[in-house]
């Protein structure tokens, strides 16, 4: 049996081409804390399901208490931490990464994506070029059971999205933990 892939929190900490260390950090803080509050201590197992069915392995640092009051809004926490954890799994799955956070301006969804291995230099005013696909994500404090109600409630924002980039949906629950991952393709 094979030893399931890692999805290090830590390294977010580095930052991603479309979020400063400073940003994956507070996202990859916000993961921890809320795994924190389900007793789930890395190293600890995700099960992933849809687009793909296997373990994960999730490591990252030691949570402490200036990491507790800071993500004190655990509903929050759960939104910023599923981000944490739906940038690391298109890393892990797709070979994508977050090149560049969506404005809310009615697109429906949070971040586009480029290949993690292809990040072009552009400059900072045409980031449209790079962009391959999208990613609507969210994060689930604990139950498990509302996960396939908020996939189908991030498909449906996603109406609202390009035509001609695909999209994914990453739901993370923090309680048994898990992530449901899915991905439509232009036209759908």
């Amino acid at each position: 049996m094979t030893e399931p892939e890692t999805l290090d929190l830590g390294s977010l900490f580095q930052g991603r081409p479309g979020l400063t260390p400073s940003e994956g950090g507070r996202l990859a803080e916000a993961a921890l804390v809320c795994l924190d509050q389900n007793s789930n201590t890395p190293p600890v197992n995700l099960r992933l399901t849809g687009r793909y069915t296997r373990v994960l392995r999730l490591v990252g640092p030691v949570v402490n208490g200036r990491m507790r009051r800071t993500h004190a809004d655990l509903q929050d926490a759960a939104e910023y931490g599923g981000a944490a954890l739906a940038t690391l799994i298109v890393e892990v799955c797709e070979g994508l990464t977050v090149y560049e956070r969506a404005r809310k301006d009615g697109h429906g969804f949070d971040y586009y994506l480029t290949p993690f291995d292809q990040v072009p230099e552009v400059p900072d005013d045409d980031f449209f070029a790079p962009a391959t696909a999208i990613m609507e994500v969210s994060g689930i404090l604990s139950g498990e059971g509302r996960v396939p109600a908020r996939v189908r409630e991030k498909r449906e924002r996603l109406k609202l999205k390009p035509k001609d980039l695909p999209a994914y949906v990453v739901v993370t629950e923090f309680g048994v933990p898990m992530a449901q991952m899915e991905c439509y393709e232009p036209g759908a």
